[in-house]
């Protein structure tokens, strides 16, 4: 406040300016003049006199005038002082409203890593059993046409009971599975390419012996890039699964999943959980889950 009250001084105040006490008296002084001047009209209103001249003037009209005529530039420069506090005041409340306590950013960062680590359990385990479903098994043209036009329908199963430890689990799990609808996945042909490694020998007198070494072929791992928002996956199918797909979905055979999951508690907690009523969520997951 002491500040505020120094920055008003300097702002409104001059070197030839009166002091604040002086000035309140020339505001009476200035009233009792008004007074005078503007006279009543017969009938009872007030009449606006007209403008007299500088030399009509007495020494008193005229110092008042002359304070008016000093006083506006000092009160105009108030103004434009408190704009400036305000809007200053505004920025540091907006800065102090972004700003967050030690232990609000240590939570989101753990919750961050927590969900990324669940998700990418879940997206390992689909990752795998997409390539088994295409390299273990033989082209079903039926599976094939449901991938590219509708997506395959994904489920998992959990046997999770809602007490103790078990619920963040459960949560966790449904976040997880949530996460793989926004993951986009690509077949592409893998190429039969294979590494054959130089024939050495250990002397001078093994070089014309050569040692054959068995051809080799490494298996084709999924490739991803992309964001944590918007993954993709590059799916690698052998030339037979390829071959397989329609002609008019060779050029765009991308698609994505549908994952449901179910939850079925099995072990002596879950006696518990039913016996106290806290099976409300694992039954609500599974009915919407169920509606897929």
């Amino acid at each position: 406040m002491m500040c505020l009250a120094s920055k008003i001084r300097v702002l409104c105040g001059k070197v030839d300016s009166p002091t604040l006490s002086s000035r309140t008296f020339r505001f009476k002084e200035l009233d009792a003049n008004r007074k005078a001047i503007i006279p009543k009209s017969e009938s009872g209103g007030f009449k606006i006199p007209d403008v007299p001249k500088p030399s009509m003037m007495s020494e008193t009209q005229l110092e008042s005038i002359d304070w008016a005529s000093e006083l506006r530039p000092s009160m105009r420069k108030l103004r434009q002082g408190m704009d400036a506090l305000c809007k200053t005041a505004r920025l540091v409340c907006s800065v102090l409203r972004l700003q967050q306590l030690n232990e609000a950013v240590d939570l989101s960062r753990s919750i961050k890593h927590r969900r990324d680590v669940c998700f990418s359990q879940a997206l390992t385990s689909l990752l795998s059993a997409l390539m088994a479903r295409f390299w273990c098994r033989s082209p079903d043209p039926a599976f094939l046409n449901v991938c590219i036009e509708l997506g395959p329908l994904v489920t998992f199963e959990t046997l999770l009971s809602l007490h103790g430890e078990d619920v963040s689990i459960f949560n966790d799990m449904i976040v997880a599975v949530e996460d793989l609808r926004n993951v986009e996945f690509t077949l592409i042909l893998v190429d039969k390419k294979t590494k054959k490694k130089d024939e050495y020998s250990s002397d001078e007198s093994s070089k014309q012996n050569f040692i054959p070494i068995l051809e080799y072929q490494t298996f084709p791992l999924p490739r991803v890039s992309g964001s944590r928002s918007a993954l993709k996956v590059m799916l690698p199918v052998p030339d037979f699964v390829y071959t397989a797909l329609p002609l008019e979905t060779i050029k765009n055979n991308t698609f994505s999943i549908t994952p449901v999951l179910f939850n079925v508690g099995i072990n002596e907690k879950a006696s518990l959980a039913g016996q106290f009523g806290l099976n409300g969520p694992q039954e609500k997951n599974n009915l919407d889950n169920l509606r897929y």
